[in-house]
């Protein structure tokens, strides 16, 4: 690797110093860098001849480089300096440690799927936007319901009653739709996620479709204006537009060393399940034994 380009969150103090010294550390084994502060989008010019990008930060920085990177195929390495964190899940004691094995070939490449959304107004497609975890038709802060049609490759499925819905792939199950009730998918399955935000109906459950299906969502209600949300960090607003969501042609490529999607599970979610209980209960036990030795 000739050019590593460094991603840091620079609001975060820890995310700065990390940077500063990644960038002594390569600069020492010849490679060039350059820093870039993730709160300014990247322009061309930046990922230029660029081998890696690392990511300093927490998962919302991840998805700030995914749809500048995935077109020129470049692989994210992301360190975890935010919350939560099911994509950087690199600890920042071990970066170097990492960065040593990735620059001798010891990695494996994580493809993931993203989602292409199109924006249709008079069916003349004027806007799209490639993006990792979902998309999100929204009312924004206003109190009325969005009425929404969905079709599936031209097949009409349904229609909501509801806050917004989220159309996520398997990598975003585990974001904003796990928190609206949507289940959590396996990042090596090519699907998508429908799930609904407060739907005025019993019967409106997340849906899972391959991914090889278009999906089409119209505002049955033309007079009110909606917002449509990609990855959290970019908002457009909407009123009489046609969304068609597909999967995109561009992959996000990311390596993530150490750890896996399952071992995140367990750790991030704090699942302890059956074991948790067995330990509750043998506490349990042991307690009483010794309560009763006291009397």
């Amino acid at each position: 690797m000739k050019k590593i380009l460094l991603f840091a969150d620079d609001r975060k103090e820890k995310a700065k110093q990390s940077a500063l010294s990644l960038q002594t550390w390569l600069s020492k084994r010849k490679i060039k860098t350059v820093l870039k502060s993730s709160l300014i989008p990247l322009v061309s010019e930046d990922l230029k001849n660029t081998d890696l990008i690392v990511s300093l930060g927490g998962d919302g920085t991840v998805l700030r480089l995914a749809h500048s990177s995935a077109p020129l195929g470049i692989p994210i390495f992301p360190i975890d300096l935010g919350g939560l964190g099911f994509l950087a899940t690199s600890q920042p004691d071990l970066a170097k440690k990492a960065l040593a094995e990735i620059l001798q070939g010891n990695f494996k490449i994580d493809s993931r799927m993203m989602l292409k959304t199109s924006i249709k107004k008079d069916r003349v497609r004027n806007q799209s936007f490639h993006v990792l975890n979902e998309a999100v038709l929204h009312k924004g802060e206003m109190e009325r319901l969005l009425h929404i049609r969905m079709l599936i490759s031209g097949q009409e499925i349904t229609g909501y009653s509801a806050d917004g819905l989220i159309i996520s792939t398997s990598t975003g199950s585990t974001a904003y739709s796990l928190s609206a009730g949507g289940p959590i998918i396996s990042p090596k399955l090519d699907v998508f996620v429908v799930t609904a935000i407060c739907p005025h109906a019993l019967s409106a459950r997340p849906i899972v479709f391959s991914a090889d299906e278009i999906i089409q969502l119209f505002q049955i209600r033309k007079d009110r204006k909606a917002f449509l949300t990609f990855d959290g960090y970019k908002t457009i607003a909407l009123q009489k537009e046609e969304i068609q969501i597909e999967k995109s042609e561009f992959s996000c490529s990311l390596i993530l060393m150490h750890q896996d999607f399952y071992h995140n599970l367990k750790t991030k979610l704090q699942w302890a399940g059956e074991y948790k209980r067995l330990d509750l209960e043998k506490k349990s036990t042991q307690d009483k034994i010794i309560n009763t030795r006291s009397i």
